[in-house]
């Protein structure tokens, strides 16, 4: 009886274990499950039972977990949670598919943490000027996404930063080593990129000056070349030196003008294979300039004017190209190029200026001390012979030091022979020819009173004018006078020594053989004549009187 009763009371609490099981009633069929076990541990498959129904509980337990961590974007712990369950009951664990959804946004949480730190770390190369760094970052973000901030934009910023940087770079090395052009290329191609990297230590800058430099040293030695040809009336030469000098519009000093005027030459000079004739000159330009005294060099006539403290230059034209103030008004009448044409001398107060030829700037001033009444440059342009009232100086220009000196009276004028080693004066006592570097006197002549001299270009003939009407001539043991008619104010022999033009107060120029010292022509003025220069080739003379200057040209 009693084993019936333990039986059916077993066979109940299993049965009410079963139904809770069946209603999923875990937490109550776990109870009963227990029961049945302390009263008999094993009877049937409670034990397995018990296990099974506990499992399920704990499942759902951690399913209501699982959910709540979902409920507030736990995800991790979704996956934590998510994990135990699976090891419970591989089904069990993604309920309503909410792991799936974790395992989804933990990805996505991982992949924009990977992206922001990649992006951080690009962000700090770039700071720092890493640029290769923060491209290599930038281009990892890409790879995972194309579209993030604005990657993109700031990739190509740091690989152009990257390319500056290499450039720069570039530029220093060829600027170390002085290649300028290549220093402008790579510069520009800076500009391109950043107009504010394109000069680094002002590399760019002295490029262009240096680029500037060379060029114009490259024009300067076609200028020496072209005007040495002038000079040698190589005209063919000459005029293939000067047109690069004036190609596209882009002029070279007075390039222009002086090819021109080669070009005039050369005509001039086909068109003469039998000679010149000195004996009939054509008048060719008359310009209304004041003249006290007179210079040519090449395309240029600088005129002292007879009643303004000016220098007036001119052009082969006429037109003034520029004025010299030199602050001195009237005689005596100073003006003199030196041999390359770039400066120019006057009187100034007690001394005499040299001046910028083609600008007009004021280089130099001579300290005489007392007024100049001549003034002449050694045919190597190193020196300034002076003279004045009380005596005759040589200065080195340099230096502005005294290299030879002289004691003479009312000195009119000064002339270097062509080699530079006789200096001839001629004041009121007549002629002296001296030799500088001893300071002996060579020659001396006492025709009195003296207003003019030169040295013919072989250094074999002196010319002088007076107040005795007449023009004296030294050469080969022999000494020649040359009548005028009133008092001779001007000589000059032209460039080759073969003719001498004299001009006088008798309102004449007389232009001789200086050979045999017949007059070859006569050609009169309207008022006396103070100054004549012939042209640098000879082929034509400029004569100046208190009211014009004229250009006469030899048929």
């Amino acid at each position: 009886m009693e084993h019936a009763q333990h039986t059916a009371r077993l066979e109940n609490l299993y049965a009410h274990a079963r139904a809770a099981e069946q209603s999923e009633g875990w937490s109550t069929a776990v109870d009963c499950y227990e029961q049945v076990m302390r009263v008999d541990p094993d009877y049937r498959d409670t034990v397995f039972r018990r296990d099974f129904c506990r499992d399920r509980q704990r499942i759902m337990d951690l399913q209501e977990v699982l959910r709540y961590h979902a409920s507030d974007g736990r995800w991790q712990t979704v996956l934590d949670v998510s994990e135990e369950l699976r090891q419970l009951d591989p089904a069990a664990a993604d309920p309503d598919g909410l792991s799936t959804r974790a395992h989804q946004e933990v990805e996505h949480a991982q992949h924009t943490a990977r992206l922001e730190n990649l992006y951080a770390h690009a962000r700090a190369a770039e700071q720092s000027e890493g640029w290769s760094t923060a491209v290599d970052c930038y281009e990892q973000v890409m790879q995972v996404d194309p579209d993030y901030r604005d990657t993109v934009f700031r990739r190509d910023f740091c690989r152009d930063r990257q390319r500056i940087m290499d450039l720069q770079e570039v530029l220093r090395y060829h600027a170390s080593d002085g290649r300028w052009q290549t220093v402008l290329d790579v510069s520009e191609e800076l500009r391109q990129l950043d107009p504010a990297s394109a000069d680094p230590d002002g590399l760019s800058t002295r490029a262009h000056r240096e680029m500037e430099q060379e060029q114009t040293e490259q024009l300067e030695t076609l200028y020496t070349h072209a005007r040495a040809a002038e000079l040698s009336e190589d005209w063919t030469a000459a005029i293939a030196y000067y047109g690069p000098l004036t190609d596209e519009g882009k002029e070279y000093k007075d390039s222009k003008q002086r090819r021109s005027l080669c070009l005039e030459h050369q005509e001039i000079i086909q068109s003469m294979s039998s000679g010149y004739d000195s004996s009939n000159p054509a008048k060719t330009l008359e310009i209304a300039a004041h003249c006290g005294a007179l210079a040519w060099e090449s395309t240029s006539l600088a005129v002292d004017i007879w009643d303004e403290p000016r220098i007036r230059i001119y052009d082969m034209l006429g037109v003034e190209r520029l004025t010299i103030k030199t602050g001195k008004r009237w005689g005596p009448y100073v003006v003199a190029f030196s041999p390359d044409g770039n400066r120019l001398v006057s009187k100034g107060r007690k001394g005499a200026i040299i001046w910028d030829a083609n600008t007009g700037e004021k280089l130099l001033h001579v300290p005489v001390g007392i007024e100049v009444a001549a003034a002449a440059f050694s045919p190597d342009g190193t020196c300034l012979a002076t003279g004045s009232d009380t005596c005759t100086y040589i200065w080195d220009i340099d230096t502005v030091e005294k290299i030879f000196w002289s004691e003479q009276r009312l000195v009119k004028a000064v002339a270097f022979s062509p080699d530079g080693s006789r200096l001839v004066v001629a004041d009121s006592g007549g002629l002296k020819v001296w030799q500088p570097n001893t300071a002996l006197r060579i020659f001396e002549d006492h025709r009195r009173f003296l207003n003019a001299v030169a040295y013919s270009s072989d250094g074999k003939r002196v010319a002088a004018g007076g107040d005795d009407k007449k023009v004296h001539l030294w050469g080969s043991g022999q000494a020649r006078e040359l009548p005028h008619d009133a008092p001779v104010s001007t000589v000059a022999f032209s460039p080759n020594g073969a003719l001498l033009a004299t001009g006088s107060y008798d309102h004449t120029v007389r232009i001789w053989d200086a050979t045999n010292a017949d007059m070859i022509c006569n050609i009169p003025h309207d008022e006396m004549v103070l100054s004549v220069a012939f042209s640098p080739y000879g082929t034509r003379l400029a004569t100046g009187t208190p009211h014009a200057v004229t250009v006469w040209t030899f048929q």
